[in-house]
């Protein structure tokens, strides 16, 4: 949009120098040669640019996983389903163990792999997804925050109330 402006100013300014006009509106001692310029067939701009972009895609293919070993731990306490004790240990294979003790009981081993923007792709056994179900709990998101070094689920109950929990780093560290 700017170099769009940049040529119609440096034809405005082209034209105005002469008065004299050539058929079809255009006017004489208009510099075509410039004007390219402007516009922007600057081979540095445009190396810079694809640069940047290239710099943000890798960046973006190589968010980094939680660190091998690492113990991710929350306690929550519900008003119907009591307190509970959740934690994702991870590994160094790209998989995890989920662990939560309470009213309900999981403990399972789940593999991942981490997409571009920090989240996870995994698949939940068909146990743990049918407890969840019956809670009528609904993961629709879980993740990494490498800034806050924690990770994190974002999911909903009875598809109402939606909610982010957040598993902080634990300072024991696990041998994976």
């Amino acid at each position: 949009m700017a170099r769009l402006l940049v040529a119609l100013m440096m034809i405005a300014s082209a034209t105005s120098m002469t008065s004299s006009t050539l058929p079809f509106g255009r006017r004489r001692g208009t510099n075509f040669a410039s004007i390219h310029q402007a516009v922007g067939h600057n081979s540095l701009s445009t190396d810079k640019s694809k640069a940047l972009n290239t710099q943000k895609q890798q960046q973006q293919q190589q968010h980094p996983s939680p660190p091998e070993g690492s113990l991710y731990t929350i306690s929550v306490t519900a008003p119907i389903i009591g307190r509970h004790d959740a934690s994702v240990l991870f590994y160094k294979d790209s998989s995890c163990r989920l662990t939560i003790n309470g009213s309900v009981k999981i403990d399972e081993r789940v593999a991942f792999d981490m997409n571009p923007n920090g989240s996870f792709k995994y698949a939940l056994s068909e146990k743990t997804t049918s407890i969840l179900r019956r809670l009528l709990v609904r993961v629709k998101e879980t993740g990494y925050d490498v800034r806050r070094d924690e990770t994190y689920m974002i999911a909903s109950v009875a598809s109402v109330l939606r909610f982010r929990v957040r598993l902080k780093r634990s300072s024991r560290q696990v041998m994976a």
